[in-house]
């Protein structure tokens, strides 16, 4: 007989222990036993269990593709659906995020909000389908799933806790993950109220967000981009903070950081949002929006000198400057 037990991970940690031993038991009598797990329960179950873990890969880009076409083909139209892939794509790609599509949950998380919400890419605000919203539908998702599996479809206070609130206390932690301790310790911050939450986290994190918390308190993330992203809300959300951090966020190791963290502060002006994401058409069609501020402060111009080119590519109208016209001048 073969015994499959999906998701491990997904129930009270106190009741590990107990799985364990049942899977044992069974075990002994000479039956198969499958178990899936997200990775934050390896080495406890390979000890436990004496057991090699066997890791499944991530899609491919061929069948995220197949997948997102086949999902949302009888709600959308076939250009339709080939534009909201290329925007998906476009913004996962400019921080590396790919991962993002590559576990079946995920993409299925994802695909699910363009089901519930046909405005979602084509609202005016959508010419860029901006990264961060993105992630905001994706964490959003994942609380969807959490409440389907406890049988709660609309309010969180149901299951004990505003999801909005308990995705803030990833903030704190992110931003330790994400910078060093000479660049941390500028801020002052007392994590106090943070070390509870970490300490939760190291019996294992319900959303999947957080794999591990190592021994001097660590939070280690999933995926970077996951932890940049936190990082960068809890600096939106202490912009009096962020000019302490304006050296180190200008260094070649945070650029992420500070890319996703340019997009969040732009998330409500096209202009500036063309500006990050190169796009020419774009500026020029929004720039009578030029006199508008991001929620930093900054004009579109002040945006673009910041991604200043250290050496940039010297053009004429009519072509390019030549090797010669460079030794003529």
């Amino acid at each position: 007989m073969y015994l499959l037990l999906d998701g491990l991970d997904e129930i009270d940690s106190d009741c590990i222990p107990i799985a364990l031993k049942f899977i044992k038991n069974i075990s002994s009598l000479g039956h198969r036993v499958l178990i899936t797990s997200r990775e934050n329960l390896e080495q406890q179950v390979s000890h436990e269990l004496n057991i090699f873990p066997i890791k499944i890969e991530e899609l491919t880009e061929e069948q995220q593709r197949t997948y997102i076409q086949e999902r949302l083909q009888d709600f959308y139209q076939e250009d339709e659906v080939e534009h909201i892939i290329n925007k998906i794509y476009a913004n996962v790609d400019i921080v590396n995020s790919r991962h993002l599509l590559g576990v079946p949950l995920q993409l299925f998380m994802i695909t699910e909000n363009f089901l519930n919400n046909k405005n979602l890419w084509t609202e005016s605000d959508q010419e860029i389908f901006v990264l961060t919203k993105m992630y905001k539908i994706f964490f959003q998702g994942k609380k969807m799933h959490q409440l389907r599996k406890v049988g709660v479809h609309e309010h969180e206070d149901q299951i004990g806790f505003d999801f909005d609130l308990y995705l803030e206390q990833y903030e704190l932690p992110a931003l330790k993950s994400c910078l060093d301790t000479t660049t941390f310790d500028k801020l002052k911050i007392n994590l106090g109220r943070s070390q509870k939450f970490l300490e939760k986290l190291k019996i294992g994190d319900p959303f999947g967000i957080v794999s591990r918390v190592t021994d001097d308190n660590q939070a280690i993330f999933n995926h970077q981009t996951y932890a940049e992203y936190f990082a960068c809300a809890w600096m939106k959300n202490n912009l009096d903070k962020v000019s302490l951090l304006q050296d180190d966020l200008f260094t070649k190791k945070n650029q992420n950081l500070r890319l996703i963290f340019d997009i969040m502060m732009a998330e409500n002006s096209a202009l500036h949002l063309a500006v990050i994401y190169r796009h020419v058409e774009l500026v020029s069609k929004h720039l009578d929006k030029r006199e508008v501020k991001d929620e930093c402060g900054r004009s579109p111009l002040q945006l673009l000198c910041t991604y200043g080119v250290e050496h940039p590519l010297l053009q004429k109208n009519r072509g390019n400057i030549s090797k010669r016209d460079l030794e003529t001048r």
